[in-house]
């Protein structure tokens, strides 16, 4: 196999020699790399010119989901923001509201199951009802980045349980006829 000494990148007139590694000649790109052409040059050859292409990758700007209560628990709804971890009473509809930038898919998956999220403009929304514990991912997408920002989160449910009421009597020890009852309540 041929190879010549050395190879050169030229890039906006600037002629700059390329590394060779492993019988490979490599150059590296220093962030951010603007949108240009460039060629590479050997032993009197030039290659056709290239041209870098700089895409804007997928990002989340916003995170927000609204917690909607069972009505049995006579809470007012809340939003929480900034953060898709929480612990919820059991039953509690979340509904995410999640803001993108250059985002053109949001998928929510779990362990067994993705969902896309329902577009309007920059703003993603899907809704879930939970009687279970649910990690999940939230990742974005374009045509030029698939799942590129990828973001774990859990939130805990809170099962219902039955109210309990603890009840203990208590003997009057001067007066054997007469008690006294403590006790508790919980819900």
């Amino acid at each position: 196999e041929i190879q010549p000494e050395n190879v050169s990148i030229v890039i906006d007139g600037d002629t700059l020699l390329l590394k060779k590694q492993n019988g490979l000649y490599n150059y590296t790109f220093e962030a951010p790399v603007p949108q240009m052409p460039f060629y590479l040059t050997a032993n009197g050859w030039d290659s056709p010119e290239y041209t870098i292409q700089r895409h804007k990758t997928p990002i989340l700007a916003d995170l927000k989901m609204q917690l909607a209560f069972p009505r049995y628990l006579k809470r007012k709804s809340k939003t929480i923001t900034g953060t898709g971890n929480a612990m919820i009473p059991e039953g509690t509809r979340i509904t995410w509201r999640i803001e993108g930038k250059n985002v053109e898919r949001l998928t929510l998956s779990t362990r067994d199951t993705s969902l896309l999220f329902q577009r309007h403009m920059d703003t993603f929304v899907h809704t879930e009802r939970l009687f279970l514990d649910f990690p999940y991912t939230l990742s974005t997408s374009n045509p030029y980045a698939t799942h590129f920002e990828t973001l774990h989160y859990t939130l805990q449910v809170v099962k219902d349980q039955n109210p309990t009421v603890q009840v203990a009597q208590i003997l009057d020890s001067l007066h054997p006829n007469q008690s006294f009852y403590t006790g508790q309540a919980a819900d």
